[in-house]
């Protein structure tokens, strides 16, 4: 009798950098222009990209160049960083933080609004996957994963025990053969 095997699936949680994309989307003012100029961060084009698709899905243009009449948009990073903290069992909170400037002018230039947008975004997710979830070519979706409990706790006391045992051997050995034992 032959039995199937099912998979378990697991969801995959975003990657932190997805996790930014959508925290710099949410920073985007609404505005009833057809077409709008972007000038995005240059330091994490990830951002750029999640806003631009943002702005075409509601029906923006989006212009590469200034134009007379057209508003632009400017976004600068202010910060952008992930954090993460033990949350048992093998898993691991991660906390992604993100601060733009953000600033629309008018086709006229003038001012329609200046801000600083800071979002965050918590999720947890598994131990081993963390370093999957990470960018290697952008630090700041990169951050220090907290130690186990066994690398915190039980290893250095395991090894501070054998080496104490250790110890208590060798000069008990030696001990007993100057004792002529």
């Amino acid at each position: 009798m032959a039995m199937a095997c099912a998979a378990v699936v697991r969801a995959q949680a975003p990657t932190t950098a997805e996790m930014l994309a959508s925290l710099a989307v949410t920073c985007v003012p609404s505005h009833g222009a057809d077409e709008m100029v972007l000038r995005s961060p240059s330091r994490l084009p990830f951002l750029g990209s999640a806003v631009f698709e943002h702005l075409e899905s509601r029906g923006i243009t989006v212009l590469a160049e200034r134009r007379e009449g057209i508003p632009e948009l400017t976004l600068g990073l202010e910060r952008a960083a992930v954090a993460y903290e033990r949350a048992g069992s093998g898993r691991i909170q991660r906390e992604a933080s993100l601060a733009m400037s953000v600033r629309l002018l008018s086709g006229q230039g003038t001012v329609l609004e200046e801000s600083v947008c800071a979002r965050d975004a918590r999720d947890i997710v598994p131990r081993e996957d963390v370093e999957a979830l990470e960018e290697s070519a952008y630090p700041e979706t990169r951050g220090e994963i907290p130690l186990s409990r066994w690398r915190r706790v039980i290893q250095p006391a395991v090894v501070a025990a054998a080496t104490a045992a250790g110890t208590v051997l060798f000069f008990s050995l030696r001990s007993r053969r100057t004792d002529g034992s």
